[in-house]
């Protein structure tokens, strides 16, 4: 009698758009183990969530075999551009490029800065944060 090994196959189901803890558990549930989990930023995938898998949904493979999970850290962080010393239309500019949200500018009287300087802001420059951020500047009125 000849009794040739079968190797179970189970497809893979879609993980995607879920919480890495419920595909992690999913995943042994239905025979397969985790494979490798790694990150990277996404802009619409919330933190947390399955961005892909490999092998994809709907794929045969073996009991046991392993799925690799990317997993979504959110949206990329964005870096605070140095507005400072800017007139307010290029400081306007600027902040819309970095894709963050100014807030209605501050005036005040400054001798040592010409009217329509920026001579401050609120957060500070080089900082990471999160796209849309609100930030403001205070413009100088002049002497």
């Amino acid at each position: 009698e000849d009794t040739a090994f079968v190797s179970v196959q189970i497809e893979v189901p879609d993980f995607t758009g879920v919480a890495q803890a419920t595909a992690e558990a999913a995943i042994g549930a239905s025979g397969l183990s985790v494979g490798v989990v790694t990150t990277e930023n996404h802009a619409s995938v919330p933190e947390g969530d399955v961005i892909s898998q490999d092998p994809v949904a709907g794929t045969a493979a073996g009991a046991g075999a392993s799925v690799a999970l990317v997993v979504s850290l959110g949206v990329a962080p964005v870096s605070v551009p140095n507005v400072v010393g800017m007139t307010q239309a290029a400081a306007t500019a600027e902040i819309a490029t970095a894709e963050l949200t100014l807030v209605l500018p501050v005036t005040e009287v400054n001798d040592a800065a010409p009217a329509g300087t920026v001579i401050g802001q609120s957060l500070t420059a080089g900082n990471l944060v999160a796209v849309g951020s609100p930030i403001s500047i205070t413009v100088s009125l002049g002497p």
